[in-house]
């Protein structure tokens, strides 16, 4: 079912893998450039600390209902104002119209 566009209020990039090398050393190092930016709903679906190595962590897991959008896969991420959150799973719901992104944010 879809959304109506006032229940999109949060803004996403999402951000695709990129491999750079430096001219210098020929050292490949991976960063994320600009995919797309788009409107989305937000739903948290659970928040959880637990302590790893003697620092208290965070992780927390959202749900983003947004547009259909062709070529988002897994290994890209999703910024969320200053967040960065891993895209854990995407579901097409309706070819075309509408998908989901389930994504985790860890802090420390």
């Amino acid at each position: 079912m879809p959304f109506g566009a006032g229940e999109y209020t949060e803004r996403l990039t999402i951000k695709q893998p990129a491999n750079v090398t430096n001219a210098e050393t020929g050292e490949v190092t991976q960063t994320y450039t600009l995919f797309k930016k788009v409107w989305a709903r937000r739903v948290e679906l659970s928040a959880r600390e637990s302590e790893q190595y003697g620092q208290v962590v965070g992780t927390a897991t959202h749900r983003f209902d947004l547009r259909w959008l062709a070529g988002v896969a897994q290994n890209m991420r999703l910024e969320w104002g200053n967040r960065v959150l891993d895209i854990e799973q995407i579901i097409e719901r309706d070819r075309q119209r509408d998908m989901t992104i389930i994504a985790t944010e860890t802090t420390t």
